[in-house]
């Protein structure tokens, strides 16, 4: 079966290391596929896939959402339909008047809810093409129940739209499991509680620093935050730590590679992530893959794939947060007692478990 599998998002957070793993693992399965790469990462790209001869990548001066790429990406697009049987999208940026046999991933909705924080314009354009990649799909994965059931409440309007729907959880990389890059030589010699996520307004950071603070009367123990930054983001959470006189307790580490990822959520006494909202969450299960026990907010798909014992805080009250965080940092016990259920709800979260699924999925629209 010949495949594309669109990688303009490569290299990105969540939707990019989605886009990484579903290559992979599919070009393990000796799937040939077609990828549109921006050209910026031929050198990574190279790196991670050249040994793969099925997989062929398109390289292009585009990024996502661009001018350029609404043109060129539906041409190069077009041009595929003789060699390729599908078209997948690991987000919705379709090209608009393209037209195929497609599966589309959608991650969340957050354009459509109290966390979104563009401006009005970028707002409904944003809106438009989630709707119109939608309507475009033959079958759409979400990634939890929980997007599913966001997603029938906002396109209920959309004829059809629950027979298109599938539910395919997303997988932890092989490599978070396998601990196949882990460096042991502790990067953070001090003891820590983690975060690894971006600084965005919904991952509730100035809680988590604030609850942070509160803590310090109570156990000694520094916070280190890590993952991709935006600079007005950065800027404000440097703001708020030299506000709070934390700055020699507070470690930041901006756009770690995958080998510190790995070592900071191994070394870690505690990982916690706050967010108000999310489509997934990916940190919290690859820090349990690597042995470090997760505590997050109880919102609905941190108790989907977690569980209410660990996702077990109200994330607007700082006060709960803090005495969650300190009752398990002063209880070996308990520690030991939420990774032993955090690793009991890997299995739902394999290639292995969730690769086939998207094989089905392919067998529907090619029989």
């Amino acid at each position: 079966m010949k495949i594309y599998l669109d990688g303009i998002f490569y290299k990105g957070a969540g939707i990019g290391r989605y886009y990484e793993n579903l290559l992979r693992e599919l070009g393990r399965r000796k799937f040939y596929i077609y990828t549109l790469v921006p050209l910026k990462y031929k050198g990574d790209f190279d790196n991670e896939f050249n040994a793969m001869s099925n997989i062929k990548p398109i390289f292009v001066d585009y990024e996502k959402f661009s001018l350029k790429g609404i043109f060129w990406a539906h041409k190069i697009l077009n041009n595929l339909k003789r060699e390729v049987d599908l078209f997948c999208f690991p987000h919705i940026n379709i090209p608009i008047f393209f037209e195929g046999q497609i599966i589309l991933t959608i991650h969340d909705l957050r354009p459509f809810g109290v966390f979104w924080d563009r401006g009005f314009l970028r707002t409904e354009v944003v809106k438009y093409l989630y709707k119109s990649a939608i309507k475009k799909a033959n079958y759409i994965v979400a990634i939890s129940h929980s997007t599913k059931d966001e997603m029938l409440n906002i396109f209920s309007e959309i004829n059809g739209i629950d027979k298109k729907i599938h539910v395919i959880y997303n997988s932890i990389e092989d490599k978070f499991i396998n601990k196949e890059l882990l460096n042991r030589n502790r990067l953070i010699r001090k003891r820590y509680i983690l975060y690894i996520g971006s600084r965005k307004k919904h991952k509730n950071l100035e809680r988590l620093i604030y609850a942070f603070k509160d803590l310090q009367t109570n156990i000694r123990c520094i916070l280190v935050i890590a993952g991709k930054t935006e600079i007005e983001k950065k800027n404000f959470i440097d703001r708020l730590i030299q506000k709070l006189n934390l700055n020699e307790l507070v470690v930041l580490i901006d756009n770690p590679s995958d080998e510190v990822l790995m070592n900071l959520y191994y070394y870690a006494d505690l990982f916690v992530f706050p967010s108000l909202y999310e489509g997934f969450g990916y940190p919290p299960l690859e820090a349990i893959a690597l042995n470090t026990a997760a505590i997050t907010s109880n919102i609905p798909i941190f108790r989907e794939i977690l569980g209410i014992e660990i996702a077990c805080f109200n994330p607007y009250s700082i006060e709960d947060m803090r005495d969650k965080i300190l009752n398990v940092l002063k209880n070996r016990e308990k520690r030991d007692r939420l990774l032993k259920i955090g690793k009991k709800r890997l299995v739902y979260f394999s290639n292995r478990k969730n690769i086939p699924r998207y094989i089905n999925l392919f067998h529907k629209i090619i029989k």
